[in-house]
């Protein structure tokens, strides 16, 4: 059984090399200063956009090596974080959005609350489904609530996908 468990455990390790991709692409066109706050703009839209990466695995995997503990509740953790850096950085670093297209998306998704905030609340309540139904009850009924939190996931990149996609074209400056 723990052979079957070994190779699940490589897969952590993708989103953090995808990120170390991310920053070593941002340093190759910017400087050190520039890469770093890039990477952590393009972290907090995964967050805050994305309501299936909440922390497990930047967050969880690290802590559970350094302790050897498990990280009980990573998005307690991630969502606060995202949100406080993502504040600061539109008031304070605006130009840190204009180095690719992503973080630029993510500027036009922070700065216009109506249509584009409901990307960030469905995307907020898919990934605190289990704290808004309650911890136990999450595990009553495991399979139900499995589906409708994917159900809700999938709604939730869809409804991001559908919103960005004008965006995208006026980025990409595409005439139709």
């Amino acid at each position: 059984m723990n052979k079957n468990k070994a190779p699940n455990k490589w897969l952590f390790l993708i989103p953090i090399i995808n990120f170390s991709f991310i920053f070593f692409s941002f340093y190759a066109n910017h400087n050190l200063k520039t890469a770093i706050l890039s990477t952590f703009v393009t972290w907090a839209f995964y967050v805050l956009c994305i309501p299936a990466f909440h922390g497990k695995i930047v967050l969880g995997l690290p802590y559970k090596i350094i302790t050897g503990k498990i990280l009980k509740y990573p998005e307690l953790i991630a969502w606060p974080m995202a949100l406080i850096f993502s504040i600061y950085s539109v008031i304070f670093l605006e130009n840190i959005y204009f180095c690719s297209m992503l973080n630029h998306m993510f500027y036009v998704i922070l700065t216009n609350p109506w249509p584009y905030w409901i990307a960030l609340l469905v995307s907020a309540f898919a990934t605190f489904y289990r704290f808004i139904i309650g911890y136990q009850n999450f595990f009553y009924n495991k399979y139900l609530h499995y589906i409708l939190r994917f159900i809700l996931i999938l709604f939730s990149i869809l409804i991001l996908s559908y919103l960005s996609y004008n965006e995208f074209i006026i980025l990409l400056n595409v005439s139709g």
